[in-house]
């Protein structure tokens, strides 16, 4: 069989004949198996760009999220920056609070102020063990000259609670107050 294909391609007969074989089964399967994996080649390609898609767009996401913290951190350190804490003893009778200081001051320290620009603030009563006893004190001395009180001040309060910030002006450094605060024992 073989020597009579060589013979006929070496003879320079343009199409060699083989005799007795008939591959057409065998081209017929292999013709399929090239068709399915044309197919699954074609699925893949498929699923390869869809998942290229998913990382791209969770790529995007991602950078996203980082901006966004980014710019977050940026503006917390801005605000962290831009807001500046005082510690309050307590108020004059008239409602100035003439000593004021950076850092809390444990036993002395009755009030926090914020402020933006350093001439207005915000302030609120300490809601620390140590600022409720010295409140505790004198409550008409220490409490009332600066701050509505809710609550009865004639207990032995466990807790006070800042219901609304009181507004105070640097004048000279010291913060005057122009509106009460008001508070609650508890």
């Amino acid at each position: 069989m073989s020597g009579k294909f060589f013979n006929s391609f070496f003879k320079g007969e343009d199409t060699p004949r083989i005799d007795n074989i008939d591959m057409q089964p065998q081209i017929d399967k292999l013709v399929a198996q090239i068709e399915q994996m044309t197919g699954r080649i074609g699925r893949l390609e498929l699923r390869i760009k869809d998942l290229e898609s998913q990382v791209a767009r969770q790529n995007q996401r991602h950078e996203k999220e980082e901006a966004l913290d980014t710019v977050h951190a940026q503006a917390m350190n801005s605000q962290e920056e831009s807001v500046k804490q005082f510690y309050l003893s307590a108020p004059t009778s008239d409602g100035v609070f003439s000593s004021v200081s950076e850092k809390e001051l444990v036993g002395k320290s009755i009030y926090v102020l914020s402020t933006c620009d350093g001439q207005n603030g915000t302030f609120s009563m300490l809601a620390t063990h140590d600022a409720l006893a010295t409140a505790k004190i004198s409550v008409s001395q220490f409490v009332k000259t600066v701050c509505k009180v809710h609550g009865n001040i004639n207990t032995i309060p466990k807790r006070v609670v800042t219901e609304e910030e009181g507004v105070a002006v640097n004048t000279d450094g010291e913060w005057r107050m122009m509106k009460k605060a008001v508070v609650r024992f508890e």
